[in-house]
């Protein structure tokens, strides 16, 4: 921001122009996110995240590109796609100006909570009586940020609430999991399974597994010191 106005004074002083309409909106968006009062929602993790090096590069990849708005990680149960998608989301919270936010959806009995939902965790204040749903999409059709829609499998109409997102508010970006996938046209399917394991029971380096490394992180916070070897 500093450089910005010692730019701005010295091209009025030198040249008597303002800077590129390029740089002003830089300035402009650096300014913005300064002040932000908060730009995620994302929990700490109770434990350490083992494994999927490869995976977190390739999701942060596909939510770099500016034509993948949606990604869903797909997966049966228990292969770990939220704690995946957290620890993805956690490592873009400095990519997208107005933030990341997870949306839990486990808790909703239906589809039609899902504005409030996701309004609660933006912390956008609903007024009026105005449906709540346009009111959530008139807020985001202006905003750059990253939602984090977790368990979508049990809401059958989530598909179209993600639809209406992505076409009302052109800079917002939804990664999601679900056990099925969305079957949007903007979707981008992304498959996890379970970590790498030997396939052999006698192994000389376990640390290259991530399900070894997994299980011997869990072992030592129950067994100081607890050696495999």
């Amino acid at each position: 921001l500093e450089q910005y106005e010692t730019i701005r004074r010295l091209l009025a002083k030198e040249l008597n122009v303002e800077p590129m309409p390029e740089t002003t909106r830089l300035y402009e968006r650096i300014r913005a996110a300064r002040d932000l009062p908060f730009r995620h929602n994302l929990p700490p993790q109770p434990t350490l995240f083992i494994g999927r090096e490869t995976a977190l590069q390739e999701l942060a990849g596909l939510l770099a590109g500016p034509a993948r708005r949606l990604v869903t990680i797909t997966g049966p149960g228990g292969a770990g796609k939220s704690r995946l998608a957290l620890q993805a989301a956690a490592g873009l919270t400095g990519s997208f100006l107005h933030g990341v936010y997870l949306v839990p959806l486990a808790p909703l009995a239906s589809a039609e909570h899902l504005p409030v939902a996701v309004g609660g965790a933006l912390g956008f204040p609903f007024a009026g009586k105005d449906d709540p749903k346009q009111q959530l999409l008139r807020y985001l059709r202006e905003k750059e940020l990253l939602l984090v829609l977790d368990n979508c499998e049990h809401l059958s109409e989530v598909a179209d609430f993600v639809n209406e997102v992505l076409h009302a508010a052109p800079q917002v970006k939804i990664l999601a999991t679900s056990r099925e996938r969305l079957n949007l046209v903007e979707e981008w399917l992304f498959k996890v399974s379970g970590l790498d394991y030997p396939a052999s029971a006698t192994v000389q380096t376990w640390s290259d597994y991530s399900a070894l490394r997994l299980f011997v992180e869990s072992a030592r916070r129950v067994q100081k010191g607890y050696d495999p070897a």
